[in-house]
């Protein structure tokens, strides 16, 4: 197993990835990676090596964040990824781009990314296990990603070991009901499934996109889960009601953090200054941190 320093050292090493940077919560990030067709951008964070064990070497994290459907801007999860690194984890934050091409091309960017991390980065998931962490449509595509993965695993280079899912978005037909809401781009909805959502939907497109359902996906050899939503957030309560079900249907590891939050916001776990975010954080992190070095998943995981 390759030394977290060598990591480092061979992680930052390619001049055209652009400057290692310091950051102010003592971790060092290359911005703005190029992969894939180049027109596709990551950000790789890691931690100082005099005060990270080798473990976040071994199983990096890969961010997948949200809004699939709206703004893209993977830069909105830069301070989160920092703070998973601070914890001593190397952080890939990763961009698709899908704004104006929809979430069937970011399926494919995922693929595109893990292989290119993989070849590109020396050490990189030495071993295959990586860890998702995503937030909403993010949590889509980590589902997406993982059920593919394990009918086909000889053509993927990486193995989630786990997924920590924050207000995940599950079930596309949560856009039948709110096609409306401001905020969503209907191009992208329509690139994904062909709809137009600016219209609405009939009632066999409702059946349409129900099955872009990813619930059903979980299976007994789906990955440990960490499933945090509170119950008053905006968008996904429900949804994350149910894939927590069918975990616990199927017999998956589940470690589900729910709370009433009265101030609770869509991608409430990026705030730093707020008790119930940072609690969701330090709870996700020991989960991690267990499934990394092998641990037995024990305890609820819970700071409050």
């Amino acid at each position: 197993m390759i030394g977290l320093g060598e990591f480092l050292k061979k992680a930052f090493a390619r001049k055209s990835e652009g400057k290692e940077v310091a950051h102010k919560k003592g971790v060092v990030y290359r911005k703005n990676v190029a992969y894939g067709d180049g027109k596709r951008f990551y950000d790789l964070f890691a931690p100082n090596a005099r005060r990270a064990s080798a473990l976040s070497a071994s199983i990096p994290v890969i961010y997948l964040h949200g809004e699939l459907f709206s703004d893209a801007q993977r830069r909105s999860r830069d301070e989160f990824c920092a703070r998973l690194a601070s914890e001593g984890f190397s952080v890939v934050n990763a961009g698709f781009g899908v704004c104006e091409d929809g979430s069937a091309s970011a399926a494919e960017a995922l693929d595109a990314l893990t292989d290119h991390l993989v070849t590109e980065i020396s050490g990189f998931a030495a071993d295959g296990r990586v860890i998702f962490c995503a937030d909403g449509s993010g949590v889509w595509l980590a589902v997406d990603f993982i059920a593919r993965a394990a009918r086909d695993p000889r053509s993927f280079r990486v193995r989630p070991a786990a997924l920590v899912a924050f207000s995940g978005l599950y079930d596309l037909s949560y856009f039948a009901d709110n096609h409306t809401r401001r905020g969503f781009k209907s191009q992208a909805v329509r690139a994904f499934c062909g709809l137009d959502a600016k219209a609405g939907f009939t009632r066999e497109e409702r059946g349409i996109l129900a099955g872009y359902d990813v619930t059903p996906r979980v299976d007994e050899a789906f990955p440990p889960v960490f499933a945090a939503y509170s119950v008053n957030d905006e968008y996904y309560p429900g949804q994350g009601e149910r894939f927590a079900k069918a975990c616990a249907r199927k017999g998956v590891t589940l470690r589900e953090y729910r709370a009433e939050h009265a101030f609770c916001r869509h991608n409430w776990q990026l705030a730093e200054d707020d008790v119930y975010a940072s609690a969701v954080t330090a709870s996700a992190v020991r989960f991690m941190r267990d499934v990394a070095s092998g641990a037995p998943l024990r305890g609820e995981y819970t700071e409050i």
